[in-house]
């Protein structure tokens, strides 16, 4: 899925449902460049969106970070799925990295191990929040 200025609307409505203003971090991009600055993208090629009504994930194919995944509702089984293929398409046999709140990385570690290993769980604290840095090298 390509990033246009429609998109990246639809990405910031979600967002803001899903994170506290603090971290909304799509909501400063005024334009498509400015999100391809956000995310560290070299270009819109370069990044890895899966959008739905109420969720997305971005990653830069480039360097492996997963730089946002926002839902304003739960996830099902299915949709993790879908993320899942397309890690496993895009980045196979590569680490990927990427930020987790603490009161998330848990879960998120658990699903992240059914395709990888995981080789770096590192808390840090962002704007003064818990995180984890994650580091997962995939599977296949």
């Amino acid at each position: 899925m390509e990033l246009t200025e429609s998109l990246l609307g639809s990405i910031k409505a979600i967002e803001i449902k899903a994170y506290p203003p603090i971290l909304c971090g799509f909501q400063s991009c005024s334009t498509v460049q400015d999100a391809l600055n956000y995310c560290g993208a070299l270009s819109i090629e370069d990044l890895l969106i899966i959008l739905e009504p109420n969720w997305y994930f971005i990653a830069v194919i480039s360097t492996g970070e997963i730089v946002d995944f926002a839902s304003d509702k739960a996830l099902t089984y299915n949709k993790l799925l879908k993320i899942k293929r397309a890690l496993q398409a895009t980045f196979k046999g590569r680490h990927i990295f990427f930020d987790a709140l603490d009161s998330t990385s848990n879960r998120i570690t658990r699903r992240f191990s059914n395709i990888g290993e995981i080789v770096e769980n590192t808390p840090f604290l962002k704007k003064g929040i818990p995180f984890h840095r994650i580091k997962v090298s995939l599977f296949y």
